[in-house]
């Protein structure tokens, strides 16, 4: 792993920051739409002249407008989650016993972390992420300090098993190389 001072880091980091303006814009917009909260407001002046006159000028405009993108938002998200979307090992070899036995400790693996991590919740999280910001991030890692006791250490603490822990990560969280373009190709 290259050594980086902490000005280069920086200057990663502003430039990783800005590459991504225009994409962070956007996806702040669509969450402001899905929230009905994209029109500028300034309650205080609006109503300022109609409350303190009683009489509103001819040149202004009332908009009424009724919100349904979060209707549209939830048909989209309902129509992904009905097909239930997962993920399942299978044998690359279905005659191959090793080859059956390992996809079906790798299910059993997939289904004790979807139990533990309480997945139908973060499931539809997850796609409506999708859906009305326009990506979605997930970081899978394990946690020492989650899982049934196992014991005890030298201080008399309780030693956990550990779990797998999946946390959801937002799009405008993420920095990445401005070199890159594929996040696949993304070096850090």
């Amino acid at each position: 792993m290259p050594k980086f001072t902490i000005d280069k880091l920086n200057s990663l980091y502003r430039k990783a920051k800005s590459c991504d303006n225009k994409l962070f814009a956007e996806q702040r917009t669509n969450i402001l739409l899905r929230t009905g909260d994209h029109y500028t407001k300034n309650k205080a002046d609006s109503f300022s002249d109609v409350r303190s006159r009683g009489v509103q000028k001819r040149d202004q405009k009332i908009r009424l407008v009724k919100n349904h993108i979060h209707r549209i938002t939830n048909i989209f998200s309902n129509a992904i989650l009905e097909g239930n979307p997962s993920v399942s090992a299978v044998p690359y070899n279905d005659q191959e016993l090793s080859d059956v036995k390992t996809s079906q400790i790798s299910n059993s693996v997939i289904s004790w972390v979807k139990n533990s991590n309480n997945w139908g919740k973060k499931q539809s999280k997850f796609v409506n992420d999708f859906v009305v910001i326009g990506e979605c991030w997930g970081k899978i890692r394990f946690d020492y300090s989650k899982g049934p006791v196992v014991g005890v250490n030298e201080e008399g603490g309780e030693v956990r098993a550990g779990e797998f822990v999946i946390d959801r990560v937002f799009a405008f969280d993420l920095k990445r190389d401005p070199n890159a373009r594929d996040m696949d190709e993304c070096k850090w």
